[in-house]
C-alpha cells in the first residue's frame, strides 16, 4: 500500500501482513506485525519524519515506530485526533516536517516534535491467584502466607497444578492501551505475544520449579522490562519423592539378586552339559580346518606343476631362441613349489601360535608384475590375455613377500580357471589414501556367487 526508502532500507506497507523491512544490500527481509507491537496488520499509509521515525496509519489509529530502538507509540482519538479511521494512501509530509494524514472524516495534521510522551514506568503487580478456578485467600492452610503482590515464592501440592495468575500495570491514564507479555520459565519456550489479557492460565504443571514473569507498558506503549516475577514450586507426590525412589531401588536390587542367584544355579548345570559338546565341536572344527588347509595346498601344487610342464614340453618340441625364456619360467615355478612345501612347515607354527609376518620394504609394482609373469605360459596355452596396469612404476611399501605371492597366485589361478578362452585377466595396482596400496584382479568369468561373498 505504501513504500518508503531510507538509507538502503525499503519499508513496504501491506494491507494484511503488516510492515516489511527489506535490506537492499543484503537482500534480506523482516516482517513486523501485531505480534511485534503494531495495532493493526492493515497499513493504510507510511511516512518518515525528520528524526527517522516511521508514522503508520491504520483503521484503528496512528503508530510511531522507531526502527533504531524497535519501539512503538500509538495514538488514538482520545489523544486529540477526531478519528481513529484513516484513509487509504492519504498521507504526506510538509517542508517544515509537519505530518499530514487523511481520514474518513477529514485531515489530521501535527508536527512530531510537538508531541510529548509519558516516561512514567508503572510497576507491574500480581493481584490474584486461582487454583482450579477458585480464588486463593491468604493465611490458614492456604499456600499464600501473604498477599500475592508481595509474595516471592509459593509451594503447591502436586494435585494443585491448574493455576491462573492475574496481574496489572499501575498506570490509570489509559488502561485500555496497556499491553502485557508473560512467560513461565521451565514451561514455555518464549514470551507470549503482547496483548491486553491480564490473566495467565496454566494447567497440568509437572512437579518442579517454575518462575512466572510478566512485564507491561504504560499508556504510551513504553515497556517496563523489569516487570515482576513469582517462583512456583510444584511438590511431587509421596510416591515420587526421593525416599520413595530409594525404596524402589532397594527392592529392585533385592529382586535382581534373587533372580541372578536362580539363573546362576540354573545355568551351572546347563553349562556343564554343553561343555563336552563344545569341546567335541572344536575338535571336529580343527580337523576340518586341517583338511581344508591341505586341500588348498594340493590345489596350489597343481598350478605350478602345470606351468612347469608347459615350458618343458615346449623345450622338447622347440629348440628356438625361446628356450632361455621358458627355462626362466620353469625356475620361477620350481621356486613356487619350494615355497608351497615351506607352507606345510608353517602349519606346525600356526598350531603353536608362532607364525609371524616377515615384512620388508620393496617396490610392490615390480613384485606383482613379476608374479604375473609366471602365468605367461598358462596364458598362452589357454589363449587368455593377461594385462598388468599401474598408475606408477614405483610404489614402495612394507609387505611379506611369501604371503603376497601366495595371495596373488591363488587369485590368478582362480581367474584363469574360470575365464573363457579369448577373454582377459587384468591386474591393477594403484596407490590410495593413507599410504596404502590397492591390488585388483579382474576377469570375465562367472564370478563369485552372492552367497559365497564376504
Amino acid at each position: 500500500t505504501s513504500l518508503c526508502l531510507d538509507n538502503g532500507i525499503l519499508w513496504c506497507a501491506t494491507n494484511e501482513t503488516g510492515l516489511i523491512r527489506y535490506d537492499i544490500q543484503s537482500d534480506t527481509k523482516t516482517s513486523i506485525s501485531t505480534n511485534n507491537g503494531l495495532i493493526s496488520n492493515s497499513i493504510l499509509g507510511l511516512e518518515k519524519d525528520d528524526a527517522g521515525n516511521l508514522w503508520i496509519s491504520s483503521p484503528r489509529g496512528l503508530t510511531k515506530y522507531n526502527p533504531q530502538k524497535g519501539t512503538f507509540n500509538h495514538y488514538y482519538k482520545e489523544d486529540g485526533f477526531f478519528t481513529n479511521e484513516f484513509a487509504y494512501t492519504a498521507h504526506s509530509k510538509a517542508n517544515d516536517g509537519e505530518m499530514i494524514f487523511g481520514s474518513l472524516h477529514g485531515v489530521v495534521t501535527f508536527h512530531p516534535n510537538r508531541i510529548n510522551h509519558s516516561d512514567y514506568m508503572p510497576p507491574i503487580v500480581l493481584t490474584d491467584l486461582k487454583i482450579h478456578n477458585g480464588y486463593v485467600h491468604v493465611g490458614g492452610n492456604s499456600p499464600l502466607k501473604k498477599h500475592i503482590s508481595v509474595c516471592d515464592e509459593i509451594e503447591l501440592a502436586h494435585d494443585k497444578n491448574d493455576i491462573a495468575i492475574t496481574f496489572a500495570s499501575m498506570d490509570f491514564k489509559h488502561p485500555e492501551r496497556i499491553k502485557y507479555s508473560f512467560y513461565m520459565e521451565n514451561f514455555e519456550g518464549d514470551w507470549r505475544a503482547p496483548g491486553s489479557e491480564r490473566t495467565a492460565y496454566y494447567t497440568n504443571l509437572d512437579p518442579g520449579e517454575y518462575v512466572f514473569k510478566v512485564k507491561g507498558t504504560n499508556s504510551d506503549g513504553v515497556w517496563n522490562e523489569a516487570g515482576t516475577s513469582l517462583k512456583i514450586i510444584i511438590l511431587p507426590p509421596w510416591w515420587a519423592t526421593w525416599w520413595a525412589y530409594s525404596l524402589y531401588i532397594l527392592f529392585g536390587i533385592g529382586l535382581l539378586y534373587s533372580f541372578r542367584r536362580y539363573e546362576l544355579n540354573r545355568t551351572k548345570y546347563k553349562n556343564q552339559v554343553e561343555l563336552d559338546k563344545v569341546k567335541l565341536q572344536e575338535r571336529e572344527e580343527t580337523d576340518r580346518l586341517k583338511s581344508r588347509f591341505f586341500a588348498n595346498i594340493s590345489h596350489e601344487f597343481r598350478t605350478p606343476l602345470t606351468l612347469i610342464l608347459g615350458p618343458a614340453e615346449k623345450i622338447i618340441s622347440n629348440s628356438s631362441n625361446d628356450i632361455i625364456k621358458d627355462t626362466g619360467i620353469i625356475k620361477r615355478n620350481a621356486s613356487r613349489l619350494l615355497k608351497l612345501v615351506n607352507q606345510l612347515l608353517d602349519l606346525s607354527r600356526l598350531e603353536s601360535g608362532k607364525l609371524n609376518l616377515k615384512t620388508s620394504k620393496g617396490n610392490i609394482v615390480s613384485f606383482i608384475k613379476g608374479t604375473a609373469l609366471s602365468f605367461e605360459s598358462l596364458s598362452e596355452s589357454k589363449d587368455i590375455m593377461i594385462k598388468f596396469k599401474s598408475d606408477k612404476d614405483f610404489i614402495e611399501i612394507y609387505y611379506d613377500r611369501e604371503m603376497m605371492v601366495n595371495i596373488v597366485s591363488n587369485l590368478l589361478s582362480n581367474a584363469f580357471k574360470f575365464t573363457p578362452e579369448g577373454e582377459d585377466v587384468i591386474i591393477t595396482v594403484s596407490e590410495t589414501l593413507n599410504d596404502t596400496v590397492e591390488i585388483k584382479i579382474k576377469n570375465t568369468g562367472i564370478g563369485i556367487p552372492p552367497d559365497k561373498r564376504v
